[in-house]
């Protein structure tokens, strides 16, 4: 692998760490905003302040991709790097929880101009373009896991307001590297692939289907981002641990950076079974086993609590490992995200992808 495809692997894998770092500060930090700005914890307000972050760090996908055709992916990358550390170090100045919501649009705004960077950099600049995404993946799912406990062992050591500023000044160094080394992409070219004009007139048998699978990717995100947005607070809340001397935030944080971290062996032992079984029974199978767990976590609290949540972790990540083979589901499972403006265009390439496969398998049948 030539020097310059691994500075962008480098470059790509820890952009998407920081991507899901910015994205996951506030949810592991919550609890001690919404005390100094309301003198107590407001799931009510961190709920909605997540949710207008989120839907633009999926929204921000759409410019993000216009700035991509126009710009470059380097650009497009400096800009969300640049962004997101600067909004994260905004966070640190707000005076109220309005402008401090509004702070934490821009960074799930900037947060979410990186996916469209950063894997054109991979598919134009790296020949390899499985292990390149493979990487790319174990990046994100280590900035999911590891921010919860990162960024609450930093808000319960020096305050909420401090973490952001050092949250916030890692993406803008890392931009400052890129600028220096210059890191850039080198086209490759591939092969075009088949197209499915010969089989447009079977898309809608497919289409049912598919509307039930996406919409229990929906469902199941909302799951993840509730998960992801109230865990920490409510693991601070529900969990004491006489024999474990931390801030109640940083308990909150740890214990959910454990439980996502058995999530990432879930994701694993899920791409083992998607290589196996039909994807969708696993999925659906999945989905019906967790739901139960997850109404058992409104009663329960400290180790019971963290039992049960792990076993809802290991099992719920499950099918994400699937997802990686799986374009629409991956793409479904976005909507998590907010707005995913990518959904319909996943529904394309699922439908072409297995009307190709259909249109394959009838023309072997033939010979």
């Amino acid at each position: 692998m030539a020097s310059q495809e691994r500075s962008i692997i480098a470059v790509t894998v820890t952009s998407h760490a920081l991507a899901h770092v910015a994205e996951l500060a506030f949810p592991a930090t919550a609890l001690l905003v919404t005390m100094e700005f309301f003198g107590r914890g407001e799931y009510a307000e961190i709920g909605f302040a997540t949710f207008i972050s989120s839907l633009l760090f999926g929204a921000a996908a759409i410019p993000s991709g216009r700035l991509v055709d126009r710009l470059g992916a380097r650009a497009d990358l400096l800009i969300s790097l640049f962004g997101s550390g600067a909004s994260l170090i905004v966070l640190s100045f707000t005076k109220s929880f309005a402008s401090f919501t509004v702070a934490l649009a821009l960074v799930g705004g900037f947060s979410g101009f990186y996916h469209p960077a950063g894997t054109t950099m991979i598919s134009l600049g790296i020949k390899e373009h499985g292990k390149a995404m493979g990487a790319h993946g174990v990046g994100g799912n280590l900035g999911l896991a590891l921010t919860p406990f990162m960024a609450a062992a930093l808000a319960g050591t020096i305050g909420w307001r401090w973490a952001y500023v050092a949250l916030g000044s890692i993406p803008i160094i890392l931009g400052l590297l890129v600028i220096a080394a210059r890191v850039n992409v080198g086209r490759v070219e591939e092969p075009g692939s088949g197209g499915g004009k010969d089989n447009q007139n079977e898309k809608p048998y497919l289409l049912i289907p598919l509307a039930i699978m996406f919409t229990m990717a929906v469902f199941n995100g909302m799951t993840y981002r509730g998960l992801m947005t109230f865990l920490p607070s409510y693991f601070a809340e529900r969990v004491h641990l006489s024999w474990l001397p931390l801030h109640q935030v940083t308990v909150g944080g740890t214990m959910t950076t454990a439980i996502l971290l058995l999530g990432v062996v879930g994701q694993f032992i899920g791409g083992n079974l998607a290589d196996r079984f039909n994807k969708e029974k696993v999925y659906t199978v999945i989905f019906f086993i967790t739901c139960p767990l997850l109404l058992l976590l409104g009663s329960l609290s400290n180790l019971p609590l963290i039992l049960v949540t792990a076993v809802f972790a290991f099992l719920y990540f499950i099918p994400a490992g699937g997802q990686r083979h799986d374009p629409a589901l991956r793409l479904a499972g976005g909507a998590r995200n907010g707005l995913r403006p990518l959904l319909l265009h996943g529904l394309r390439r699922r439908l072409d992808h297995e009307l190709d496969r259909r249109h394959r398998g009838r023309a072997v049948r033939a010979q």
